[in-house]
């Protein structure tokens, strides 16, 4: 995640997709926590979610009982109208609540 990190610090103007790719590399890595991270910086950015970096996001929350996250996030995923998405719901309540 390194390289990862180093590259992305390159780009003038991530979208949507660099942001969704970096919170989905570091919930796989050894450090989760990251992601959540780089996730609020995507919303300060002004960035929308949607709903594969939600799932990233809530995937994170589960896996480290991030509990108070998580219930930020289920907001916003309702909020977004993301509530009754199907790989919302499949991949990442499911396994969170």
């Amino acid at each position: 995640m390194d390289y990862a990190c180093m590259a992305f610090n390159q780009i003038n103007e991530p979208g949507s997709y660099t942001w969704s790719t970096m919170i989905r590399g570091f919930s796989c890595s050894s450090n989760p926590l990251e992601s959540l991270k780089f996730y609020s910086a995507m919303r300060a950015h002004g960035l929308i979610a949607n709903s594969y970096t939600l799932c990233f996001a809530l995937k994170v929350c589960a896996r480290v009982s991030a509990i108070s996250e998580a219930q930020e996030l289920h907001t916003e995923t309702i909020k977004a109208g993301l509530g009754w998405d199907v790989n919302v719901i499949n991949t990442s309540f499911i396994k969170l609540w």
